[in-house]
């Protein structure tokens, strides 16, 4: 709902910037009200216009998941909401420092936060029905007055003679005047002939629309700005109607000045002194050449059908990509893949996969051409096709690219009620923000919590940043694939295992055996009996040993093994340990030139450094600026220094896990 309000707001700002610099001030009255009124409901309907195109699977980038989350999602979007459920996916890399998000008590959640949209919604509501009000009150009014006042033929109009000293205005085929004026004859034929024009080309119908949107998106501060360039292009081409059937222009400006202190009429309405001002008056004799008239209005045409295109809503549809043509060439329809290439998909698994054999179950020896075919079958199949299946085949996903927030972005996620922090793959609290500026950081992710992941915690979004150095070590190990990847749904590896010892034992490449599967999932099964909560139930009530032992067998687990648990382990955070500089780097960042220097999160000049000693420090870090630093060119190099005291409360205040933490992740189901 907000991206379509910020849509709308800057379309309709967009064109209505066109409309003041360009046509206004061109005596083009006709093409002026066509475009206003097309402006504006191309700006509420192209965010409703969805363009899809094709691409193919190859072209699309899927971005890896930051390596610490929360809970686990499925990588890509050819699993459904079901099989997701069923599969964690096989190809994310492993990360040994992944933090997950800590289970603590029950808290409630912000009061403010959870009543804000509520009052939203009643202050729209209000001003809306506000405004209603007014208009139907309008209406009324209107209606009162042809019903009690007496009514004359005016051409293709009907006069109601009134007792109201208003300025002559019309709505709709009726003609408001002042009764003794008419009896005296006192009202110009020019001001008649005005009205009439409103009526014939139907201005009425232009004030009522602009109106009833106002009523229900006054929210849009530009829709108030195009009912007065609306109503103004209806005085224009009033006033150039009547221009066309008197010799007597200056005549005609002159009544319009004499009229321009009577009092004015209501507001649904169009009347004759609305906005005389020096730009009407000038409008009378303007002459605009029809080159000129021509040009413009076929400028823009094509913008506001550009306008329709940009602020749609666009929808790329993945098709598989094929190595050749083929007669059988595979198509997505909802009842999903013909059986000849079902019988096909399973071939090519059985040529490789022993059902019978664990050890066998391995899909590194699947040849390149076949997977990219299994790839190509399985991403036409239906979901019931798909659930069917003991595999799932999945698209190679691509290098992870930088992407730096910015220094907003980095001052929001300082309040610890609404973001929960994370960097390089640490919890750390929200303050430590304070020594660090947007460039020294390379990658983040945000995500908002899942209800079950909500429990303990007081933030409603996970935020996780990757340092400079963090980054390219991550970027750098992290491998890209070229073909599809393809994993097990349900299968855990297992390995024959020889080893009775309760000591953990890597075992193979495989992970643990089955043993000690088995001994791990028996620890998470004691807390499920007998209650509603199981998972409340093993936060409050698990031992120390018990948590010892699970972190000692998921820690050798293999990654596929892991990501089949429903609960995962995590070991606990280092303290922060002290790191003093030398005396030679200390004279060093005393130049200016090359160092920019902060202090206990401040930013100090270089020679303040001449009062202190290296020991006067626990704490350091020093990184390069990149070119789009707010103060690349000043300096080369961003120094961060932590006095003795500052250290110590700096620690102190850090958070530091005396023992493993578990978490849950959503929606898995895990295999015995």
């Amino acid at each position: 709902m907000i991206a379509y309000l910020l849509k709308t707001i800057i379309c309709s700002a967009l064109l209505l910037v066109v409309y003041f610099m360009f046509l206004e001030k061109e005596k083009i009255h006709r093409f002026n009200r066509f475009y206003l009124l097309v402006s504006i409901i191309i700006s509420f309907t192209a965010p409703l216009i969805t363009v899809t195109t094709q691409a193919d699977v190859s072209d699309i980038i899927v971005e890896q998941q930051s390596p610490i989350v929360s809970y686990i999602e499925s990588s890509t979007q050819y699993l459904t909401d079901e099989s997701s459920s069923e599969f964690v996916s096989t190809i994310e890399p492993t990360i040994d420092n992944v933090a997950i998000t800590e289970v603590e008590n029950v808290k409630q959640t912000n009061t403010i936060r959870a009543v804000l949209p509520n009052i939203l919604v009643i202050l729209y509501v209000s001003v809306s029905l506000f405004m209603l009000l007014r208009f139907a009150i309008s209406l009324i009014k209107i209606r009162r007055k042809v019903i009690k006042n007496r009514s004359v033929t005016y051409s293709k109009a009907q006069l109601i003679l009134t007792n109201d000293k208003l300025v002559p205005h019309s709505f709709f085929r009726y003609i408001f005047i002042d009764e003794s004026d008419y009896q005296s004859s006192a009202i110009e034929t020019e001001i008649l002939n005005h009205e009439l024009v409103h009526i014939t080309q139907r201005h009425t119908l232009d004030i009522i629309f602009i109106e009833l949107l106002l009523i229900v998106a006054w929210i849009n501060p530009f829709i108030l700005l195009y009912k007065i360039a609306i109503k103004l292009n209806h005085e224009f081409l009033a006033d150039q109607g009547v221009v066309c059937k008197t010799t007597d222009t200056k005549k005609y400006q002159l009544l319009l000045l004499n009229k321009a202190s009577l009092v004015s009429s209501l507001p649904l309405t169009s009347s004759f002194n609305y906005l005389i001002t020096k730009k009407r008056l000038i409008m009378i004799t303007k002459k605009t050449t029809l080159r000129v008239a021509i040009i413009k209005q076929m400028a823009t045409i094509p913008l506001m059908l550009i306008s329709l295109f940009v602020f749609s809503t666009k929808v790329t549809a993945q098709k598989a990509q094929t190595n050749e043509p083929k007669s059988d060439q595979v198509k997505q329809i909802t009842t999903g893949v013909s059986q000849e290439l079902m019988n096909e998909f399973k071939a090519i698994i059985d040529n490789y996969i022993n059902s019978d054999n664990w050890k066998k179950r391995n899909t590194d020896n699947i040849s390149d051409e076949h997977t990219i075919r299994l790839f190509e079958i399985y991403s036409a199949m239906s979901k019931e096709q798909k659930d069917a299946q003991e595999i799932v085949v999945m698209a190679p996903l691509k290098k992870i690219a930088p992407k730096v927030p910015t220094q907003k972005q980095l001052e929001s996620f300082k309040d610890p009620k609404i973001y929960g922090l994370w960097i390089d793959g640490k919890r750390v609290k929200n303050e430590v923000l304070n020594d660090y500026k947007y460039t020294d950081f390379s990658h983040f992710s945000q995500s908002g919590l899942c209800n079950n992941a909500k429990k303990g915690v007081v933030y409603e979004f996970q935020v996780d940043l990757m340092t400079n150095a963090y980054f390219q070590k991550y970027a750098k190990e992290t491998k890209i694939d070229k073909l599809p990847n393809i994993g097990f749904k349900t299968a855990i590896n297992k390995v024959v295992s020889k080893n009775k010892k309760q000591n953990v034992k890597q075992e193979s490449a495989d992970g643990v055996s089955e043993e000690l599967i088995i001994e791990y999932q028996a620890i998470i099964s004691k807390y499920k009996v007998g209650v509603k909560n199981w998972k409340l139930n093993m936060h409050k009530n698990i031992s120390d040993a018990e948590l010892d032992r699970m972190l000692a067998i998921y820690t050798k687990m293999s990654k596929v093994q892991q990501e089949q648990q429903e609960v995962t382990v995590r070991a606990p955070l280092d303290k922060v340990k002290a790191k003093s500089p030398t005396q030679e780097q200390i004279e060093a960042w005393k130049d200016s030139k090359t160092y920019g220097l902060w202090i206990d999160g401040k930013r100090v000049k270089n020679e303040v450094l001449n009062n202190y000693t290296n020991t006067d420090f626990s704490g350091f870090f020093q990184s390069r600026l990149l070119k789009n630093a707010y103060d690349y060119g000043k300096y080369k190099y961003h120094v961060g220094l932590k006095t003795n005291a500052y250290f110590q409360k700096f620690a102190k205040e850090t958070d530091i896990d005396k023992k493993p933490s578990i978490a849950f992740r959503a929606n898995k189901k895990t295999v015995k």
